[in-house]
């Protein structure tokens, strides 16, 4: 009886496993869409592990760092390769704070350029598309 009990258990802890893991590539994949029709939101961002380089695609990784001021405030850095890019995409319950930290970024949706030390900010539900110019370095806020 204790070992079906178990058995049990370990099913649905495995299913749980795959499907939080199937919703983060979902999440993953919204990165790289051509154009945003679906928003990337808080729920979704809260997905990443703490701590873990994840590569969103062959030349852009980010790596969730602790909640960081107050609750609810989501903080991530982002390395971004020489021509690096996140697809079109916008957070709908989100405003997003990006401070280049290193390199340099083009938004293709605003036409701006941000260099080191420049914080390119989107409110909710703002349509953005950063490439990076050259290998960039950036700290991301994310805030209610």
């Amino acid at each position: 009886m204790c070992e079906m009990k178990n058995k049990n258990k370990v099913t649905q802890t495995m299913a749980e496993v795959e499907t939080k893991f199937c919703s983060l590539m979902d999440t993953i994949s919204l990165f790289n869409n051509s154009k945003a029709i679906t928003p990337i939101n808080k729920e979704q961002l809260k997905q990443f592990p703490f701590g873990v380089w994840m590569d969103l695609n062959s030349k852009v990784k980010v790596k969730r760092r602790r909640d960081r001021f107050k609750e609810g405030y989501l903080c991530f850095d982002t390395v971004m390769e020489t021509g690096g890019e996140f697809g079109e995409h916008f957070h709908s319950d989100l405003i997003e704070s990006t401070e280049v930290v290193q390199g340099e970024m083009y938004d293709t949706y605003d036409s701006k350029y941000y260099r080191e030390g420049d914080v390119a900010h989107y409110d909710k539900g703002q349509k953005h598309t950063p490439i990076a110019t050259k290998k960039t370095i950036l700290h991301v806020l994310f805030k209610p």
